[in-house]
């Protein structure tokens, strides 16, 4: 058996200065920072790459813009060269001498057939609408004068009502036609009690003592018998000719107004008696 020997003890590591001594490497990165920047850098180029897309399309828009709006002025001066042209081709053809008188003659020939339609058709819508009016006023005339007289005679029975309505178209009536038919009737029944004065009627037509025969007081109250709406036409006729002996005027029987006029302007001995 060998003798004990001593533990071997490895000799101790050679100090370096710290000057010369390696530098530590870096510590490995967590997964969590790998990840995020790569998240990073993938953000960025995203963001590159959007950014070169919306510049190109910019581009791309900005170009097409230019030339779209070239050629649409380029198509707009070529349509409005156009129309100017066709223009100036109708002007110079409408200012020929033969266009131009046609033109005047068919203007003129079409404005004076619609102004002449128009006037004959208002002309004759007119007249048509005047003489219908007319035809009836006439009518209702007519109407009057007969109502006004009865079978008897000239008046003795008639309505007074009608008979002065009668009077009043001879005065008021738009028609001059309707105005004269009046009068004439009125005249023809004061005829008829002229005749009847000496016919076998007279007693009727009797006069008294003093030459009258409506057998009033006096003028005025003769004169008022006469303006009466109620008075019947026998003793109006009756009434006018008393009148017309008391004051000697020249008014035709039935001529109401005819009569105050007179008395207005002459006088009428109103307060002489009559019976």
């Amino acid at each position: 058996m060998s003798a004990h020997q001593p533990p071997v003890i490895p000799p101790p590591p050679p100090t370096i200065p710290p000057s010369t001594a390696p530098p530590l490497p870096p510590p490995l990165p967590s997964a969590r920072t790998q990840a995020e920047i790569e998240y990073r850098d993938l953000s960025g180029y995203f963001r590159y790459l959007i950014t070169l897309t919306a510049l190109i399309l910019s581009f791309l828009a900005a170009t097409f813009g230019f030339f779209f709006y070239t050629n649409m002025r380029d198509v707009r001066r070529d349509a409005e060269d156009s129309a100017r042209q066709e223009a100036r081709k109708a002007v110079a053809t409408a200012l020929e001498t033969p266009n131009i008188q046609q033109i005047i003659d068919d203007e003129v020939r079409k404005q004076t057939k619609d102004k002449v339609d128009a006037e004959i058709a208002k002309t004759l819508g007119e007249k048509l609408r005047v003489f219908q009016d007319e035809q009836k006023h006439i009518s209702d005339v007519v109407i009057l004068a007969s109502v006004s007289r009865s079978l008897s005679g000239y008046g003795g029975g008639s309505n007074p009502e009608q008979f002065h309505q009668l009077i009043n178209q001879m005065y008021d009536d738009p028609y001059q036609s309707a105005k004269i038919i009046a009068r004439e009737s009125l005249h023809q029944m004061a005829e008829q009690f002229k005749k009847d004065m000496d016919g076998p009627n007279h007693v009727f037509y009797q006069k008294n003592p003093l030459g009258y025969m409506s057998n009033m007081p006096n003028g005025q109250t003769t004169l008022d018998f006469l303006n009466s709406p109620n008075t019947y036409a026998p003793d109006l006729f009756k009434a006018f000719v008393d009148m017309r002996q008391l004051t000697g005027w020249n008014v035709e029987p039935f001529d109401v107004r005819g009569a105050n006029e007179w008395c207005k302007k002459h006088d009428c001995k109103l307060s002489t008696p009559t019976r």
